[in-house]
């Protein structure tokens, strides 16, 4: 998940490209989907690809770009379908396979 801040506005235009002012958003909407795509497969859980809008506007209240979910922050997890808590014990086996599978950076 990718976080974008600032001032201005993100929206979408036409022909489906998403913004931030007048910065087109291609090279970070393909960022936060390589991202999903590098945790979900290791963990062996699905992932989804979002950009979470911090102290700016969102028109429409928030977007689908390329794959990607635009949203403020505070409506991410009702975006996401995520309505649930995970239990303690979801959150334990994520964390034990994140420390085994994925590798920190040097």
């Amino acid at each position: 998940m990718t976080s974008s801040s600032g001032p201005g506005s993100d929206h979408q235009s036409a022909d489906g490209l998403a913004w931030h002012n007048h910065h087109p958003l291609e090279r970070t909407l393909e960022t936060a989907r390589w991202e999903a795509q590098l945790v979900g497969q290791p963990l062996g859980t699905r992932t989804a690809a979002a950009v979470c809008v911090h102290g700016g506007p969102v028109r429409g209240g928030g977007l689908h770009a390329r794959g990607v979910a635009i949203v403020l922050a505070h409506l991410l997890r009702s975006t996401l379908g995520y309505d649930r808590v995970p239990c303690d014990a979801e959150v334990e086996l994520l964390a034990t396979a994140a420390r085994t599978r994925l590798h920190p950076a040097a």
